[in-house]
Formats: C-alpha cells, sequence, structure tokens
C-alpha cells in the first residue's frame, strides 16, 4: 500500500482515538513527559447497552411457521427470513419450518420438539438475539 498524504492522516487518526485511552476521543490534558492523577482514565463507561434478547411469537400461517407480520421465521434464533428461496427447510407436524442458517437446521433436526410447536399448540415463544 503507497503510503500518502491522506493514509497518514487517516492512521494517525486511528491511532489517537485508539490510543489516547480517552473516553471521549480527545488528546490527554497533560504534556507529554509529565503525569497527574487526573490523566489516568478509567474505562470508558458503556454508553448504551448491548441489544438484549427479545422474545419473538411465532404462528401457523398456511401450514408456514411465520412472525406476527407472516414472514417466515427461524425456530432455533427467532430470525425472521427476507426470502425462502434457497433457505432450508423441514416440515414436522405438518408445520413447515425455514432456517436462517445451516447450523440451525441442524439443531432443529436434532431435537425438533424443543423448537417446534407441539401439537395443539398454537403458537411459540422464542429467544431471539437478532435485532
Amino acid at each position: 500500500m503507497k503510503l500518502t498524504y491522506r493514509n497518514w492522516v487517516v492512521f494517525g487518526s486511528i491511532a489517537l482515538a485508539i490510543g489516547c485511552g480517552c473516553s471521549s476521543g480527545t488528546a490527554p490534558s497533560t504534556s507529554p513527559g509529565t503525569t497527574s492523577a487526573t490523566s489516568q482514565t478509567s474505562p470508558p463507561a458503556a454508553s448504551s447497552p448491548m441489544p438484549a434478547s427479545h422474545i419473538v411469537v411465532g404462528t401457523v400461517k398456511n401450514g408456514v411457521f411465520v412472525a406476527s407480520d407472516g414472514k417466515p421465521l427461524c425456530p432455533v434464533d427467532g430470525m425472521e427470513l427476507a426470502e425462502t428461496k434457497g433457505a432450508e427447510s423441514q416440515t414436522y407436524h405438518g408445520v413447515k419450518y425455514y432456517f436462517c442458517m445451516p447450523s440451525c437446521a441442524k439443531s432443529f433436526k436434532q431435537d425438533p420438539a424443543k423448537y417446534a410447536l407441539a401439537k395443539g399448540e398454537k403458537s411459540k415463544k422464542i429467544k431471539s438475539e437478532s435485532m
């Protein structure tokens, strides 16, 4: 990679933002070679917590396990699928389930009763990490 003035500015900005240890993005207030009790920084406070998991409810519509908006819902992790073309699916107790990832399909296949609706059950709550 050719180092141009622009690259140096970008790298310098990144190094300053990451390397100074400041949570506010500004340089330390002390001069080089000096120390003070106020120049030591504590770990940055969390500005906002990580998105917490949430509960999604899946139901059956036209024989397919879907979310409340009608989009197919992965029964393993609660992710809605924008489209089903190419997505893995399995039918269990007459209901078709689509999966967002091959690992979800594998988990479902190993223990479908854990993820699928029980016979006669109308809806199922799923803990989802996706937002």
